[in-house]
């Protein structure tokens, strides 16, 4: 697994469903509670080539551009902030079949100014 979907996806991924359970039992005990899983994100389906495909894993790690380009981190990036959007909604969409009154959400904080992204901005 590259390392931008094992840190940007995966860590928050685990971290949501190691505390569901908790979470769960939490908006079930206190009718008050607002029980929230808030995922960061950003706006990354232009970091992703056009026509790629998700549905194979090695899909994740074949984009053009050398095993350390700037292209292939882009790209590998554009994935794992992908993922995140598309776990969010399906875990959403379980809750809601269960009735759940949790609330998933991504969202888009806008932009961080980073020694990385102003590099990058130029």
């Amino acid at each position: 697994m590259n390392k931008p979907t094992a840190t940007d996806h995966l860590g928050p991924f685990l971290v949501a469903n190691i505390l569901l359970p908790l979470l769960q039992s939490i908006s079930v005990a206190s009718r008050d509670s607002d029980v929230r899983v808030i995922n960061v994100s950003r706006t990354a389906i232009d970091l992703v080539p056009s026509g790629h495909s998700f549905s194979l894993l090695e899909a994740w790690n074949n984009d053009s551009g050398g095993e350390c380009s700037p292209l292939r981190f882009l790209h590998r990036y554009g994935h794992s902030k992908v993922a995140n959007v598309l776990c969010t909604t399906e875990l959403q969409r379980q809750l809601d079949q269960e009735s759940s009154r949790i609330l998933v959400a991504a969202v888009q904080p806008g932009v961080v100014a980073t020694p990385r992204s102003e590099k990058s901005l130029g």
